[in-house]
């Protein structure tokens, strides 16, 4: 909510609401002294709304603007003492102080956490950059189905920010298990025995243990154990049916599949577009939630060629090993 017109009403109706309170409350022995008294010491409240949730110019303005009204309402109040009246202006100053202070250390707080969310997208960029180290031909598999797990989120109005993030994560992170796959299952070029698919079919779980430890990445191991589950019970390692998969990783198990489809293997050729998604939609009620399946359907050939264009970008800009191939 930071710097949001929602961030800016919540500060202006709280401190619009504290002034009227004072205003209406007079100073001195009545009734409503007490009222008086509490009106006064929550002006520190608006100051540190806006310290957590405006951007820093807009919170200095209200470090300052605060403390002025209430300084004039103190004034109003003691017209006539005037060691009543510096004492006022002591506490006026002392507002400032505090919304200076929260204003400057919650933008300490907002800088560092931007450097931890680098360092955390800079990790993310070297795990998958191992992978795709270790398997070349699916240089930018990982990025394309984050790009197209978005893109198909979007389109069944998942748009929330941290279900997004979590949902970006785990699609970027699908394939990672694939790391304590042996390279001569991981590469080979011709048919897998029965024992090596036992092998390539522990990857989820693999991938799962790995970034279970880490607070930050674990809102995607469940996704992650989950990406090769199919909608009829059929899939691995667990074999959950219809709504036991988490829907996120039913949406990425169509991205996934989709990109397969539709980017070179070691096993196969891609293929175009519309057989890919006619592929797709045999199998929707099967293999994949319909709901995601109609969603896919229902995006334009171009926004996929988009979001295919900006993973490439992104695939360049982390430095991979090779573009993935275009359309």
């Amino acid at each position: 909510m930071h710097g949001t017109p929602r961030a800016v009403a919540t500060v202006a109706a709280s401190t619009a609401l504290l002034a009227a309170v004072h205003a209406v409350t007079p100073a001195g022995p009545h009734e409503w002294h007490v009222v008086h008294v509490v009106a006064e010491k929550l002006y520190v409240v608006p100051l540190l709304l806006a310290a957590g949730t405006l951007k820093l110019s807009w919170s200095l303005f209200v470090s300052l603007a605060v403390p002025s009204l209430w300084l004039n309402h103190a004034l109003r109040d003691w017209p006539a003492d005037p060691m009543l009246r510096l004492e006022q202006g002591g506490q006026a100053f002392s507002l400032a102080v505090i919304g200076v202070t929260a204003t400057l250390l919650f933008e300490r707080w907002r800088r560092a956490s931007a450097q931890i969310q680098v360092a955390h997208e800079e990790t993310l960029a070297c795990l998958v950059g191992a992978l795709e180290l270790r398997e070349p031909e699916t240089a930018g598999h990982s990025r394309r189905v984050a790009a197209y797990s978005v893109l198909l989120a979007d389109e069944l109005g998942i748009r929330s920010a941290s279900e997004c993030a979590a949902l970006t994560r785990a699609a970027v992170l699908h394939d990672i298990g694939k790391i304590g796959v042996p390279d001569r299952i991981l590469l080979e070029e011709g048919r897998l025995s029965d024992g090596d698919w036992a092998v390539i079919r522990r990857h989820p779980e693999i991938g799962a243990t790995l970034v279970g430890d880490l607070s930050w990445l674990r809102s995607t191991r469940e996704l992650i154990l989950s990406h090769h589950e199919r909608w009829d019970g059929h899939g691995y390692p667990r074999g959950l049916a219809g709504e036991e998969i988490p829907f996120g990783a039913r949406i990425f198990a169509v991205a996934d599949a989709f990109d397969a489809l539709t980017s070179r293997r070691p096993y196969h050729e891609p293929i175009p577009l519309e057989a890919a998604t006619e592929r797709i939609a045999l199998d929707r009620g099967l293999a994949f939630d319909a709901a995601v399946v109609d969603a896919f359907l229902r995006v334009p050939t171009a926004r996929w060629n988009a979001a295919r264009a900006a993973s490439q970008r992104s695939h360049l800009h982390h430095g991979g090993s090779e573009a993935a191939e275009a359309w």
